[in-house]
């Protein structure tokens, strides 16, 4: 029995490293190919897409109801009947789907202006919307079956796809958006078009029994998942709709940088949440105290670094056509400083199952980033968006720590701390931004800063080696 319950635990192991990096790797190429596609599409194009992309990425969770919530669950009650769990709950999904569909087509004018786009992507839209959920459906039945190898390879060889037939159709066409859309959403959407199928063949009939089940389970996941979606796409919504893609396409390539810091981050934090239980379940406050802080002034360091070299950072992903949107880089990436703060947070409410609460907090933020952008990027541009978001995720920082303290987090977080390193980054966003007008000023913040960073991590040299010494 040992013997068996080891090789199972090695499989699950494997599996999920093989995901970490398969995932890493996907998202990766997108990230290395964002130079390409900045110098091969105009900034309105750029921006159109952006726009195209961020209403794709909301109206997958609205559209699609993220029923592949209900597989891991799903794998235990209906083991051996899970092919059929799953082409039944994907007919339930296009059904829905369908119906949305429709409604977009009976009042195409109004929704046209909604989304800011022709019909014709829409109608490409819907039919991603359609078939994508089928792929999604069999990864999440192959992840809980600890089968990676198959969809792990499938899922990068159609990104790889849709790379490269997107930069073939933008040099080959003349409309680059258009290029963009079809090289990327059309590749996949005939490639879920065969996983769609191959899911029905396999689960042989439907059975409308298990649409309950798995609505009841990924309903009311929809609002945490699609308040949190808001919060990271109604800035560029509203910039497309108040100022214009090209707008858009100058915050957009900021923000594509912002996005490979928060997946390393949610790399470390797979591998920090673990450790970090296993340390609540044995009470070693002490440690989780220590290695916190040098975690949180690790991560201070890594996010100010990329402060100091904004200007590089945007001309190596945009090229000079996008040198003004350097001024927000500080912004944002203070925004992502403070997104991993509040996690710390997170983590612990989800040891104690504390789950609906995180879901109330997140709409709160994105309700309150909806208002900031909808009444204060008119007056001030599109700028402003990058400080409204920061201020919304200061406000989650703010909210969990709170609902931390009710959860016993002051045995082991120091909320003074977490608001000092939140107060010195603040502070250090500002400092740059004056930096970035002179070479000269930024040249001796730089040096200030690598001093001081190397002095703070000889110092914690301690704990960071316990801590990685205790992750393995």
């Amino acid at each position: 029995m040992k013997s068996v319950q080891e090789s199972i635990n090695k499989r699950a192991l494997k599996a999920g490293i093989w995901y970490t990096i398969c995932n890493f790797a996907i998202r990766g190429i997108n990230f290395i190919t964002t130079p390409f596609f900045t110098r091969l599409i105009s900034k309105s194009d750029y921006g159109l897409y952006s726009n195209y992309a961020s209403w794709l990425s909301l109206l997958t969770i609205l559209t699609t109801l993220d029923l592949y919530t209900s597989v891991s669950r799903a794998k235990f009650d209906y083991e051996d009947n899970l092919d059929n769990y799953i082409s039944s709950i994907q007919i339930c999904g296009t059904f829905f789907t369908g119906i949305c569909y429709c409604l977009v087509i009976l009042f195409h004018t109004t929704f046209e202006q909604i989304f800011g786009m022709e019909m014709k992507y829409i109608n490409i839209m819907f039919l991603y919307l359609l078939f994508s959920p089928s792929f999604t459906l069999l990864q999440a039945k192959h992840r809980q079956l600890l089968k990676y190898k198959i969809v792990s390879l499938m899922a990068g060889l159609s990104t790889i796809a849709s790379v490269i037939i997107s930069i073939f159709l933008v040099v080959a066409m003349e409309d680059d958006f258009e290029a963009r859309v079809l090289g990327s959403t059309v590749t996949l959407i005939i490639f879920y078009f065969f996983t769609y199928l191959y899911n029905l063949w396999k689960g042989k009939n439907i059975n409308t029994k298990y649409w309950k089940y798995a609505l009841v389970i990924a309903v009311p996941l929809i609002p945490h998942v699609l308040a949190g979606n808001i919060l990271g796409t109604s800035d560029r919504l509203m910039i497309t709709k108040f100022c214009g893609s090209e707008s858009t396409a100058l915050y957009s390539v900021v923000y594509s940088c912002s996005l490979i810091v928060m997946v390393l981050y949610n790399s470390v934090n797979q591998a920090w949440s673990p450790w970090l239980y296993e340390q609540l379940s044995a009470r070693n406050y002490k440690l989780i105290s220590k290695s916190s802080k040098a975690y949180i002034i690790l991560s201070l360091i890594a996010v100010c670094t990329i402060m100091l070299i904004g200007p590089e950072v945007v001309w190596i992903f945009g090229g000079r056509q996008y040198a003004e949107s350097s001024k927000i880089v500080p912004c944002i990436m203070l925004g992502t400083f403070y997104w991993s703060l509040y996690t710390f947070f997170v983590n612990v409410e989800i040891y104690h199952k504390k789950t609906f609460g995180i879901s109330v907090r997140t709409i709160i933020a994105a309700l309150v980033n909806l208002l900031g952008n909808y009444l204060l990027i008119p007056i001030f541009g599109w700028e402003v968006a990058a400080y409204t978001t920061l201020g919304a995720y200061f406000l989650l920082l703010i909210l969990h720590s709170f609902a931390g303290k009710n959860l016993g987090t002051d045995s082991y977080y120091s909320r003074k701390f977490f608001f000092l390193i939140a107060g010195i980054a603040f502070v250090f966003m500002l400092i740059i931004k004056v930096a970035y007008t002179d070479i000269i000023l930024r040249l001796i913040v730089s040096i200030i800063f690598v001093s001081s960073g190397a002095v703070l991590v000889y110092k914690n040299q301690n704990v960071i080696k316990i801590w990685l010494n205790r992750k393995k």
